[in-house]
């Protein structure tokens, strides 16, 4: 049994695998997550580019390839940075030591 929800002008259904957004008007514009969260959120950051505010890149990404429905998991983690780095955050100053202690 599918439930739904509608939030500013998307109808957003859970099918069992996840939740997907549809619009209410028939644009072509769909959004799928595992998260209601992310979806909801996702909805709110369409109307924020609407409305001139900052536009987000996976809605850039849609935009140039509009396919039915964007996927916001794949599309939230292609946005994570890897953390592990081989340089240090701040900068380390060498660690000197006086040549007396080093010949005895």
């Amino acid at each position: 049994m599918k439930s739904s929800i509608e939030y500013r002008g998307y109808v957003v259904e859970h099918d069992g695998g996840g939740y997907v957004a549809s619009s209410l008007d028939g644009e072509s514009c769909a959004l799928r997550s595992k998260s209601l969260i992310r979806v909801m959120r996702s909805v709110d950051a369409l109307w924020i580019a609407l409305e001139g505010g900052v536009r987000q890149a996976w809605i850039d990404t849609w935009l140039a390839n509009p396919v039915a429905p964007m996927q916001l998991d794949a599309a939230a983690e292609a946005m994570l940075v890897p953390t592990k780095s081989l340089t240090p955050v701040f900068p380390v100053a060498p660690i000197v030591t006086p040549a007396t202690q080093v010949a005895a």
